[in-house]
């Protein structure tokens, strides 16, 4: 399993193909038995493997495709990749756990923010309210403004009542004489 061209010569007589070349259908049937003890890969990792290997699907895996791919598999199944591949799983982890508690934080402050927000606008409709209510009471305690229709309305029937005084100085006095009555009248 670590020299490559005996590896792919394995793959290769599995898939019944030549030692140049085989198809990518052949590859992956021969990939699957011989590393995964001939369970079929999933759709998703067939994808992987194949582009691992830079065949889009209808390429066929040549020596040369095969030998990146199990060089590179070989530098990750060293005991430092795996030593790596723990630090990376350790180091994602705590990431995902920062990210976690940042998220969790902001949410915190977000409903806080939120509950803040909520009271500051109960407390703003309460004093609108109250200042409705205040304009309400001080235009109902502020004085009417005297209307000249109001005025009108008041004289009305009264001209007679107002000038009943200036009809008894009229009465008592006796004078024949135009001039002085007018100058009764008129006062």
């Amino acid at each position: 399993m670590t020299c490559v061209s005996d590896t792919f010569a394995f793959l290769c007589d599995l898939s019944g193909a030549t030692d140049a070349e085989m198809d990518v259908d052949g590859f992956v049937l021969a990939f699957e038995q011989l590393f995964c003890d001939g369970t079929p890969l999933d759709p998703e990792l067939v994808d992987e493997l194949c582009a691992a290997v830079g065949s889009s699907g209808e390429d066929d895996v040549g020596l040369a495709d095969w030998s990146e791919f199990h060089n590179a598999w070989q530098r990750r199944s060293t005991m430092r990749a795996h030593l790596d591949a723990i630090m990376h799983q350790r180091r994602q982890a705590l990431m995902l756990a920062e990210r976690e508690k940042a998220l969790t934080d902001a949410l915190t402050d977000a409903r806080q923010k939120e509950s803040q927000w909520a009271e500051k606008q109960e407390e703003y409709v309460l004093a609108l309210a109250e200042a409705k209510q205040a304009t309400r009471d001080a235009l109902a305690k502020a004085e009417r403004p005297k209307l000249m229709a109001d005025a009108a309305k008041a004289r009305t029937g009264t001209w007679f009542e107002q000038r009943e005084g200036a009809a008894q100085i009229a009465a008592q006095y006796c004078s024949l004489d135009p001039a002085a009555w007018v100058q009764v009248v008129d006062s």
